[in-house]
Parts: C-alpha cells; sequence; structure tokens
C-alpha cells in the first residue's frame, strides 16, 4: 500500500488538487465520485456549497484500484 501525504498536512482537499494528485481530469473526478467509486465531503448546501475530498479517500480510492475492488453504491465489489 503506498501513502499519499501532503508535505502541509491537511486532511480534505478541494476538487482540482484531488484531481492532480490522481492524474485525472476534473470531468473524470466528478464522474467517479458521481458512480461512488470516491467519496467526498460536501460543505453547507445550494450553488455555493463547497467539496472537499479527504486525503485517505483518495488513498483508499488508489489501494482498491491496486487491489482490483472498486467501490460502487457504497459496497465494495471486484472487477477482473
Amino acid at each position: 500500500m503506498s501513502d499519499l501525504k501532503l508535505a502541509d498536512g491537511r486532511l480534505a482537499v478541494r476538487p482540482r488538487r484531488a484531481a492532480e494528485l490522481l492524474d485525472v481530469s476534473l470531468r473524470t473526478l466528478f464522474t467517479l465520485t458521481k458512480r461512488g467509486e470516491i467519496r467526498a465531503v460536501k460543505l453547507g448546501a445550494g450553488k455555493g456549497a463547497g467539496v472537499l475530498y479527504p486525503i485517505k479517500e483518495l488513498q483508499r480510492f488508489l489501494d482498491a484500484r491496486l487491489s482490483g475492488v472498486v467501490r460502487t453504491d457504497g459496497e465494495e465489489a471486484r472487477h477482473g
């Protein structure tokens, strides 16, 4: 298992930074989030609500990809 760590010790990052860390586009990140493969934390309500991606969630996603397990609808599912 590889560890995803930020030098500044943040627990979560905004979508643009999360996409950079995963080396995917924002569109891909949002698609993965919508499909339930990556969980995000919504801050506030309505149009102005912010979204954060916990670093531990990004790490869980990467580890799942490495082991062939992908989260779908809140459950673990094997792909292969």
